[in-house]
């Protein structure tokens, strides 16, 4: 029992490094950025351009790229 608890402070210990050792940066950009949706399309009709729409047109595929 007593090894038990060993290694489950051990597994939170290396958990809680892993979590504490992310950039701030890596938090501010992840997540739901509401400037990526389309307001001028419904969900109900295309929820895909409604979801990423914003995104889509602000960054076109390059014609290289079809």
């Amino acid at each position: 029992m007593n090894n038990f608890k060993i290694w489950t402070s051990l597994a939170l210990l290396a958990v809680a490094s892993f979590t504490a050792a992310r950039p701030a940066g890596d938090l501010a950009e992840a997540g739901f950025n509401p400037t990526n949706i389309d307001p001028t399309c419904k969900p109900c009709d295309d929820f895909n351009q409604y979801a990423n729409g914003g995104w889509m047109a602000k960054n076109p595929i390059p014609a290289a790229f079809p």
